[in-house]
């Protein structure tokens, strides 16, 4: 397989931090072998504005192709305007899937550690369990989630920072996305942090690797 399928699905996550505008209904990522073609896919709920291009535009650019022939490929952005309540026209491989009232099961949900190697360091298995996990859980209120494994003592401590009051709501998606995160590690401990932390002050960096974070003006960010 020219580029590895677990491989896109971290690179798109990684490059999605931070570029999640309220708005997103959903980001999918595509790869054609064949055609050598990368296509990424944004669903946005009302007027998509300029800002909105932009993240978008940078989100696709920062998916590293793992690969030296990188003029080779050829890339396709749609960005697609879907209002909810509208079904989103699901295609390629799904990354990130805001929380909508009565999405669950309504949605592509294949895990992409399925497709790592037992070689591969533990934070990549957690990372695309935990994209995994996050599906139709992240709230408008939700700035970042984090993780922290700590092998010896087979414990992974999740960190959910939320801006604002924490409804039941939220509770309750933190704690479904914890109980499906532990796919890979049946046999550790995970402890999940719902904490508050409102914007613009900084989030601390508890957590070993953020594994999702919207998008907040980093000028406005404050100690």
């Amino acid at each position: 397989m020219f580029l590895d399928k677990s491989y896109l699905l971290l690179s798109a996550g990684n490059a999605l931090l931070g570029h999640v505008a309220p708005s997103l209904r959903a980001f999918t990522v595509d790869f054609d072998e064949k055609e050598r073609q990368l296509t990424t896919r944004f669903f946005y709920d009302g007027e998509i504005s300029d800002h909105l291009f932009d993240l978008a535009s940078c989100a696709t650019v920062e998916i590293e192709l793992n690969s030296e022939n990188t003029e080779l490929y050829t890339y396709q952005e749609p960005i697609i305007r879907v209002d909810y309540p509208k079904k989103i026209p699901f295609e390629g491989n799904l990354v990130y899937l805001r929380y909508e009232p009565n999405f669950e099961g309504f949605y592509p949900n294949e895990r992409g550690s399925q497709w790592l190697k037992e070689s591969d360091p533990p934070y990549a298995f957690l990372f695309l369990d935990m994209q995994n996990a996050l599906l139709a859980k992240v709230t408008l209120a939700l700035r970042q989630v984090s993780t922290l494994i700590q092998i010896e003592k087979k414990m992974i401590d999740l960190y959910f920072w939320y801006d604002g009051k924490i409804s039941d709501l939220e509770y309750e998606l933190a704690s479904l996305a914890t109980q499906n995160s532990g796919f890979s590690f049946p046999n550790f401990s995970i402890r999940a942090h719902i904490e508050r932390i409102d914007f613009p002050h900084r989030i601390p960096q508890k957590g070993g690797r953020v594994v999702y974070s919207r998008y907040e003006e980093m000028s406005l960010l404050i100690d």
